[in-house]
C-alpha cells in the first residue's frame, strides 16, 4: 500500500556527498542573483536603499543559506549513514563528512592556492572569484590585499559538514530542540498530576 522511500538503501560515497554539497554552493550562487538583483532594483520602485544594503544583504542571506543547506544535507546523509551502519549494509567512516567537504571545495581550493602563490598576477584571483561568486563581496572588499582569506569561504562546509553529519549519525536534531523547547517545570507538574 505505502512505498518505501527509494534512497533509504542508497549508498552515498564520498565523492556523491561531496557532489551534493557543490550543487548546493551552485544553488547558493542562483539565490545571490536573486537577491542581489532585488535589493538592487529597490530604489526604483521608490525605495531609498544606500549602497552598502547589497554586499550585506547578499552576504548575509547566502552565508545563512548554505550553511543551513549544508548542514541540513550532511545531517540527512547522517542519519542514512546510521541506519544502514546499523544494519550492517556500511562500515562507519567518520571522515567522510571531512573528505566530501574538501571534495566540494577542491576547485577553490585550488585556485586559493594558486593565487597565493609570489607569480601570479591576478589571473587566478579572477577565476577565483566566480568561484566563490555567493561571497564576492566579503572579497572583493579585502581580498586582493589579504590573500588568505580566499580560504575562508573554504571552511564554512569544512567545519559544518562534519559537525551536522555526525549529529544525524547519533539522531541528534538541533532544529527540534531550538522549535520544540519546553519549560521542564511546567511540563513535570502535569504528568505528575500536580
Amino acid at each position: 500500500m505505502f512505498k518505501r522511500k527509494a534512497d533509504i538503501n542508497v549508498k552515498t560515497n564520498v565523492a556523491q556527498f561531496g557532489f551534493s554539497i557543490f550543487f548546493i554552493h551552485i544553488i547558493n550562487v542562483i539565490v545571490m542573483i536573486v537577491v542581489g538583483m532585488l535589493v538592487e532594483n529597490l530604489k526604483y520602485i521608490g525605495i531609498p536603499v544606500s549602497d552598502a544594503a547589497t554586499p550585506v544583504a547578499v552576504t548575509t542571506v547566502c552565508f545563512a543559506l548554505y550553511i543551513l543547506l549544508v548542514y541540513l544535507e550532511s545531517w540527512r546523509t547522517g542519519q542514512r549513514d546510521c541506519n544502514l551502519a546499523a544494519y550492517g549494509h556500511i562500515e562507519y567512516n567518520k571522515y567522510k563528512p571531512l573528505l566530501a567537504a574538501l571534495v566540494s571545495q577542491l576547485p577553490g581550493l585550488v585556485l586559493a592556492l594558486l593565487s597565493a602563490l609570489p607569480g601570479d598576477r591576478g589571473e587566478t584571483a579572477r577565476y577565483l572569484r566566480y568561484f566563490y561568486l555567493n561571497f564576492n563581496y566579503f572579497l572583493l572588499s579585502f581580498g586582493d590585499s589579504f590573500k588568505i582569506l580566499y580560504f575562508i569561504p573554504a571552511a564554512f562546509p569544512l567545519i559544518t559538514a562534519p559537525i551536522a553529519y555526525h549529529l544525524g549519525f547519533r539522531g541528534i536534531r538541533l532544529l527540534d530542540r531550538l522549535m520544540f523547547a519546553r519549560n521542564e517545570g511546567s511540563g513535570g507538574a502535569k504528568k505528575n498530576g500536580r
